[in-house]
């Protein structure tokens, strides 16, 4: 009897665990396919009713104090941006070269360090040489303030694809100029007047490393020299070197005057925005396009108002006290002059078109066009 009590129990014990088997499977069955799956149909339902309220930081580098003209744009920049996409993108900027020097920007923005940079186009060509254009010379040689030619130019779409294709090439996304200029000036010097390119033979030049500069300052028999812009104000004063090449904004602001200076504009004025592409494709379709399309055409209007009274102005008050800097323009239509700024500017376009081939080509042959169509 103690067996057959024993094996009933043992029976009565298996009977029971393979009973809550059953039950615990079918219960967890029953739970998944009436509550579960319900359940998650309408947290689907509310993921794609929500609206992404995801921020995106934006940090930006720039060269230039705040008080610049180029620091006024950066942050400018950064007000249509956070106002046309409602906050989800906010901007830091890293003014005054925070960061590091102009040479470091690329890399910063290549490597992800920073999403983006507001820089002259001198510090990416070697990346993406499509932005040379701006350096040709005498392609860009208007009087100071005319915003039209640049303008056009930064607004023409053969232009801005061919500079976006090599931006993207070399990892980045350019969102075109804010422009703090519209061009670099032939030079200034504290020896004698240069109205004729032959006056500025035997001078020591300074400028910013440029190929195109380089080529402008050699045709006319000057030497060019390197000199830390920190050592411009000395150097000038103890006449280590006789003058040097910038934008006429920044030789006025930063009080590099000299006794002399030509006016004319040897290249443009390119100051682009850049920024990662793998941040760029990361955002949101729908930001992207607000930036495009109504920040960015915001800040282009709010530069240009900005840059065109203020570049023609400069050229005034350097003249006056205590400043005196006596202004020559290189006459354009003396034969001999014209015929060197046409073989001074082949080089150029020679040297551009070497590096970027017929897209370059097909470049330089639109800003003509618009030339002809501005000027005749």
């Amino acid at each position: 009897m103690k067996k057959i009590s024993k094996a009933l129990r043992l029976f009565s014990v298996i009977m029971s665990f393979v009973l809550a088997l059953a039950g615990c499977s079918g219960g967890s069955s029953s739970a998944s396919s009436n509550t579960n799956q319900p359940a998650a149909a309408t947290a689907s339902n509310a993921n794609e009713s929500a609206p992404d309220e995801t921020v995106y930081e934006m940090r930006l580098v720039l060269q230039h104090p705040e008080t610049t003209q180029h620091g006024k744009n950066s942050l400018k920049f950064k007000e249509v941006v956070e106002k046309h996409t409602n906050g989800r993108v906010t901007v830091t900027l890293y003014p005054a070269g925070q960061l590091g020097g102009p040479d470091k920007e690329p890399q910063m923005v290549a490597s992800g360090s920073v999403e983006a940079m507001h820089t002259y186009n001198g510090t990416i060509i070697s990346l993406v040489p499509e932005e040379m254009i701006y350096d040709i010379p005498f392609l860009f040689d208007v009087e100071p303030g005319d915003e039209r030619l640049i303008k056009a130019v930064q607004g023409n779409a053969l232009i801005n694809d061919a500079i976006s294709a090599g931006a993207e090439r070399a990892g980045f996304k350019t969102l075109g100029n804010a422009p703090t200029c519209y061009g670099v000036f032939v030079v200034a010097n504290n020896k004698r007047p240069v109205q004729i390119p032959q006056d500025a033979a035997g001078l020591q030049i300074r400028l910013a490393a440029s190929e195109m500069l380089k080529i402008i300052i050699d045709s006319m028999g000057a030497a060019p020299v390197s000199i830390a812009a920190s050592e411009v104000p000395v150097g000038l004063s103890q006449g280590v070197f006789d003058g040097l090449v910038t934008t006429l904004a920044y030789y006025h602001d930063a009080r590099w005057h000299t006794k002399y200076i030509t006016t004319n504009f040897a290249t443009g004025g390119s100051y682009p925005i850049y920024v990662n592409l793998n941040w760029w494709n990361n955002l949101p379709q729908d930001l992207q396009d607000v930036i495009e399309t109504q920040a960015m055409p915001e800040l282009w209007e709010y530069c240009y108002e900005a840059v065109s009274p203020a570049e023609a102005e400069v050229v005034n008050l350097m003249q006056q006290d205590p400043y005196n800097v006596e202004v020559t323009r290189f006459d354009m239509d003396d034969p001999a002059i014209k015929q060197w700024v046409e073989e001074t500017q082949q080089k150029g376009i020679d040297h551009f078109v070497g590096i970027t081939g017929e897209v370059g080509q097909a470049m330089v042959d639109e800003v003509l066009k618009i030339r002809a169509e501005l000027f005749g």
